[in-house]
């Protein structure tokens, strides 16, 4: 997008595109500031930010502990045969 604007192109984004973009930059700063007003002090806050993450994510290869789910390979409705009859 940038190498288009500045070879003197044009760009354009949907609006629900841009905000997603939006979203997705504000809501990390937000949690930060969250972790940051809760401990009052940014290196602990930073370092539970990442570290809580990374400490509970081994618990999620507990069978017990996750939900049962459809895997990525399944679709959530059966594919109709493209032959007719």
């Amino acid at each position: 997008m940038a190498a288009t604007a500045v070879a003197g192109g044009t760009s354009s984004q949907p609006a629900g595109m841009i905000m997603q973009a939006v979203i997705a930059v504000a809501a990390p700063m937000l949690i930060g500031l969250g972790f940051g007003a809760a401990l009052l002090a940014s290196a602990p806050a930073i370092v539970l930010y990442f570290g809580l993450p990374t400490a509970f994510s081994p618990l999620g290869a507990i069978p017990a502990l996750v939900a049962r789910r459809a895997g990525s390979t399944r679709t959530a409705r059966p594919r109709r045969c493209s032959t007719t009859r």
